[in-house]
């Protein structure tokens, strides 16, 4: 199998099936739609599973008995994954490029050490690109991390370990990938030769400072799993300085949050990068974007 491609849904019926659509347009040989259902209401299966029948595309739907996530969704549909590169597309985005999966197929088996790759993703609601940092290297696009909504993963690198912490629900959890790809001291490519519309639904989506809170939290949590310990000191000034900037401690108090925090940190998922690893990336990517 050469390709597979992951949905994690929940109740976005209209979004997922636009979304699977766009995946059987641009399918190729030896690919595979892999859906993992965190208990929707809507109907979603049943139509959802007409299309790829009546398409003939091969796929394996999973109906949760419960809301999973988004962290132990994508782990559980990363473990039914057969293909030897995995996309993962948020089912509120569209494939906008021609010849998409070739395209990727192609420049992920060319490049050798390619572990992992961001695509472009543009947001017509808001006429933004979601883009985090990227940088070139010897003439090489590469990314810091990537954009959650859409990005391929070389499945034989992370098979055997969870993707994602499960217990942080959602919010940054892509940055554990980013940090366990520096501390392999391998690379995450950026294609910009394919693009993705990201068409947010407003169906099971949390704004506002619930949103900002989590993302903080989520974040601080992932690099005390990741980064060399001898950086707590300094993780913890900077998630105060966050958690103050953004002016979060006025809606709940520093021992609410301790709480939140002991709730989803789970030591056995640390994968912590050398010193070494860390310098690499901060001589990379500066120290905005690794603080």
């Amino acid at each position: 199998m050469k390709m597979s491609v992951m949905f994690i849904t929940f109740n976005r019926k209209k979004e997922l099936l636009r979304a699977v659509e766009s995946c059987v347009k641009n399918r190729i040989e030896k690919m595979e739609i892999i859906i993992v259902d965190n208990h929707s209401e809507d109907g979603t299966q049943a139509d959802a599973e007409r299309l790829l029948m009546e398409n003939k595309m091969p796929y394996k739907y999973y109906y949760a008995s419960e809301n999973l996530g988004i962290s132990a969704g994508r782990n559980l549909a990363f473990s039914l994954c057969e293909g030897e590169y995995v996309f993962c597309l948020d089912d509120d985005a569209v494939i906008q490029t021609e010849d998409f999966f070739d395209r990727i197929y192609n420049k992920m088996t060319a490049v050798k050490d390619a572990i992992a790759a961001a695509v472009e993703i543009y947001e017509p609601e808001t006429g933004c690109f979601l883009k985090g940092l990227v940088y070139e290297k010897k003439g090489v696009s590469y990314a810091h991390s990537y954009i959650g909504a859409a990005h391929i993963l070389k499945r034989e690198v992370f098979a055997g370990k969870k993707l994602y912490p499960e217990k942080l629900t959602f919010g940054s959890e892509e940055a554990y990938i980013a940090y366990r790809i520096w501390g392999m001291r391998k690379r995450m490519l950026y294609l910009d030769n394919v693009r993705v519309l990201h068409l947010p639904s407003k169906i099971a989506r949390v704004y506002g400072n619930e949103r900002k809170l989590n993302i903080i939290i989520n974040n601080h949590i992932i690099r005390k799993l990741c980064y060399p310990k001898i950086l707590s000191p300094i993780l913890y000034l900077n998630f105060r300085t966050r958690l103050w900037r953004h002016k979060l401690l006025n809606d709940c108090s520093y021992e609410e949050v301790k709480k939140i925090i002991r709730g989803r940190y789970d030591k056995t998922e640390e994968d912590r990068m050398s010193i070494g690893a860390f310098l690499n990336m901060l001589r990379d990517v500066g120290v905005k974007w690794t603080l």
